[in-house]
């Protein structure tokens, strides 16, 4: 009898690990969950020139919900990301700072992801890479 027991209880637990996991993860959200570096900045499509000496900027979202950007290793923001497959955008709240945006995904694949927001009467697009696994 305990072993039959055992079996249903193993049987209840995974079950409700992988549902936890399919409602938790989408598509968009897995190919997001990775550390991205910047590789571009245009601001109404005119590309802004980068000194080549500066910090590298960052993005990274964590499966958790949480992301960090800003320069490294000058320092990151921390803040909450949540990820709308149906509209392919990304709304972002930075806890440090007090704001919240959503940025519109252009294009994601497993080497590039390209994001646009309006700043003000600009409309910035950024392109990113994503580092090497480690």
């Amino acid at each position: 009898m305990s072993l039959r027991c055992f079996f249903v209880v193993a049987f209840i637990l995974f079950t409700v690990q992988a549902f936890s996991q399919s409602v938790n993860s989408t598509p968009l959200k897995n190919m997001l969950c990775k550390k991205w570096v910047l590789d571009k900045l245009e601001d109404n499509g005119a590309v802004v020139p980068r000194d080549a000496d500066a910090a590298e900027f960052d993005m990274i979202f964590n499966q958790d919900g949480t992301v960090q950007q800003g320069m490294f290793p000058d320092g990151l923001i921390t803040g909450n990301w949540v990820a709308h497959d149906d509209k392919m955008t990304v709304d972002i709240s930075d806890i440090s700072v007090s704001t919240s945006y959503s940025v519109k995904i252009l294009r994601l694949s497993e080497g590039q992801l390209i994001v646009q927001y309006p700043e003000g009467s600009h409309l910035l697009t950024m392109y990113y890479h994503p580092t090497p696994q480690q």
